[in-house]
């Protein structure tokens, strides 16, 4: 059986990284990726980590991101 995934320390991000800046690399990686393909990989991988995240914490770090006129 496979093993889960490990933390995001051990993925060479960094001892201190938590899901919430995970989250927001994820997104900003999803908006600035050079090719669509990249961009999609980067929504699946931002997805996946909201679901660690409560609804205000996802919506926090949405606002970052929010274009305002």
């Amino acid at each position: 059986s496979r093993s889960p995934c490990p933390p995001f320390s051990s993925h060479g991000l960094g001892n201190n990284m938590t899901a919430i800046e995970a989250f927001e690399l994820a997104l900003d990686l999803a908006i600035s990726a050079p090719t669509d393909e990249q961009s999609q990989r980067a929504v699946i991988l931002a997805e996946e980590i909201a679901m660690q995240l409560t609804p205000k914490q996802v919506n926090a770090v949405k606002a970052k991101f929010e274009v305002t006129e």
